[in-house]
């Protein structure tokens, strides 16, 4: 860690008696229990009109604050894959301020089975709750998340992306 960067605190996950997963910090829920992969392709994949936004293209770059659970990511992922004409280059890049550990993260992905490998794969590189820029390569490097853990606003005025 630099001295110039903040240590990492989580954001106090707890998990409701109905599986919910909510952070205590901010009394806000990661998803909804029913349905929450289907609201993140709603919302975050059809809210950005993906995965007709990247046809065409060779490369496309998706950025986002909140990495979470990784639900927006895998859910792009899965439609980049599924996807014949998508572009031959994905780049997501995440900033999260208050990163969930490995064990809250495994277990908020447990839900989706849909997911297929793509969650344990993420799950295999995440990072250890470090400060700072942590890059995580898949499908033969076709996909590659950025992974920032600090402040959004300090972290994407260093970071140099189109």
């Amino acid at each position: 860690m630099s001295d110039d960067q903040p240590p990492i605190t989580g954001p106090e996950p707890h998990w409701r008696d109905d599986g919910t997963l909510v952070s205590s910090r901010f009394e806000d829920v990661y998803f909804s229990q029913d349905g929450g992969l289907d609201e993140t392709r709603h919302v975050f994949l059809d809210g950005c009109g993906l995965p007709a936004r990247w046809q065409g293209r060779r490369h496309f770059t998706l950025a986002e604050t909140g990495f979470g659970t990784g639900l927006n990511m895998l859910a792009a992922w899965q439609a980049f894959r599924d996807n014949p004409g998508a572009c031959e280059q994905l780049d997501l890049i995440s900033v999260e301020a208050y990163p969930l550990t490995k064990s809250d993260l495994t277990r908020a992905l447990e839900p989706w089975d849909e997911l297929g490998e793509s969650r344990h794969h993420l799950l295999a590189q995440y990072p250890p709750l470090e400060p700072g820029i942590h890059r995580l390569v898949f499908d033969e490097g076709r996909v590659r998340l950025t992974l920032i853990f600090g402040e959004a606003a300090a972290m994407f005025a260093n970071l140099m992306a189109r």
